[in-house]
């Protein structure tokens, strides 16, 4: 909800979550024309699913959002430009979950659904693919029901997903045997914990190595962003 604010030079944006592979060539995302919307995004899978939880619906009644016109938050292109000129975005959604948050479980992708209904742009799902037995060429892969770090089954994703993590700056300085052995122990059960101490303990290093390579005119807005993230990272670990 804050890019818009913290990059007031720049017109457009691509988000993603972390658990995506990008296996497209990007500019077929960058190059998408917005029609003027605010955002470009995929309908969720709750759009193509013909029986929801009672509960699910009457979340999504209480929140004025149908499922048809719902996307999933995960990959977004962002008309920054325009929701600028709408005024402040972040205060839109923080309002909007102070009014809503106890029908809305998946808080700001209800809240974007809800505060820019109308002026979404729908996308090809191959932008954000979420069915992991399909074909995986050509798309944009969302792992949001099969992490490749917390099991390992030989499924392609899996596979795919460790090829980039090798390409990546998460992986450097990390060992043959380090990697061997992540691999390994995903296949018996860890806990939560366990998982997070062993996926993320190079996040720190990779996070620095991205700041390296941004234009100097960034870094002031980047290492406010980078402000956030522990903050929002010091506030889930308690």
């Amino acid at each position: 909800a804050f890019i818009p604010q913290l990059l007031p030079n720049i017109d457009k944006v691509i988000y993603f979550d972390c658990d995506v592979i990008v296996n497209l060539d990007i500019s077929e995302l960058w190059n998408i024309d917005l029609e003027n919307k605010s955002l470009g995004g995929v309908l969720d899978q709750i759009a193509d699913e013909i029986s929801l939880p009672l509960v699910r619906k009457m979340q999504l009644k209480l929140c004025g959002l149908e499922k048809n016109k719902y996307i999933n938050a995960g990959v977004l292109l962002i008309n920054s430009e325009k929701i600028r000129k709408n005024g402040n975005f972040f205060e839109q959604v923080k309002n909007w979950l102070l009014h809503y948050h106890d029908f809305a479980p998946s808080f700001d992708q209800d809240a974007i659904n809800s505060i820019l209904a109308d002026d979404i742009k729908f996308i090809d799902s191959k932008f954000n693919f979420y069915d992991l037995t399909q074909n995986l060429s050509n798309s944009i892969i969302h792992m949001w029901n099969g992490k490749p770090w917390k099991k390992f089954t030989g499924a392609e994703h899996e596979k795919l997903y460790w090829h980039m993590y090798l390409k990546s700056a998460w992986s450097e300085n990390c060992a043959i045997d380090d990697i061997i052995d992540k691999i390994s122990r995903i296949g018996v059960h860890l806990s939560e914990h366990e998982y997070k101490n062993l996926f993320h303990k190079h996040g720190i290093q990779c996070l620095k190595r991205l700041l390296c390579v941004i234009p100097n005119r960034l870094k002031p807005t980047l290492e406010l962003l980078k402000i956030k993230y522990y903050l929002i990272k010091y506030k889930f670990s308690r």
